[in-house]
């Protein structure tokens, strides 16, 4: 009996030697590699909370503006100034060719905002605020407010855009968003405190209670 030597070929079959199909693997990815490009793209961002000690922010993005396909790198920049923040979003993507399509890829995530130092009130720009607080994505949790101007608190706890006030969405509206004014030194007015804390549940209807100093 014969043992067949590992350079026989087998009735019926066609083999390549394995330096032929690595060989071919490389040239097949490398002509595929050559017909993709990055783009970059500005996205928009939906502020989801305000990071411990409001020295970052947390902010969700999707990438149905964007320009490529895929999973998307999302870098942020900032400009902070002594009364506002001012936070751009830019996605990096593949772009393909256009005989190939995306298929309408469709994704979402958060990213982590940092700042040279705590958010104390200033103004938010460059970012969407409203209904900011129902953020699907974050479970319907009462997203940390501290550190926000009155004004910009209110806006994450209001519906988002397009939902009539008191309309039915998420797990929201609120019922009513009040403040009161702890008197301190001179300042931006800022989220000091606020009830529910931070990572309970949203309720329709939920009273919101922030403490606001200056």
């Amino acid at each position: 009996m014969l043992a067949l030597s590992s350079g026989a070929v087998r009735p019926g079959r066609f083999v390549l030697p394995l330096a032929t199909i690595g060989l071919l693997a490389l040239t097949g990815a490398s002509g595929r590699a050559d017909t993709q490009q990055t783009v970059d793209s500005q996205i928009p961002g939906l502020l989801v909370g305000v990071g411990p000690g409001q020295r970052s922010l947390t902010v969700a993005w999707d990438n149905a503006l964007a320009q490529g396909c895929g999973a998307p790198t999302v870098t942020p920049s900032v400009v902070e100034t002594g009364d506002s923040v001012s936070v751009v979003l830019t996605a990096q993507e593949t772009a393909l060719p256009p005989e190939d399509s995306c298929g309408g890829v469709g994704l979402m995530g958060t990213v982590t905002v940092p700042l040279t130092a705590p958010l104390g009130g200033r103004a938010l720009e460059g970012l969407e605020l409203r209904g900011g607080a129902f953020y699907r994505g974050g479970g319907a949790m009462m997203p940390s407010l501290v550190g926000l101007s009155p004004y910009d608190a209110r806006l994450m706890l209001s519906p988002p855009p397009g939902e009539p006030a008191g309309a039915s969405f998420a797990d929201g509206p609120v019922g009513l968003v009040d403040h009161q004014t702890r008197h301190s030194q001179a300042g931006l007015a800022s989220v000091v405190a606020q009830r529910p804390l931070a990572g309970k549940a949203i309720r329709r209807h939920m009273i919101v209670v922030l403490t606001v100093a200056p």
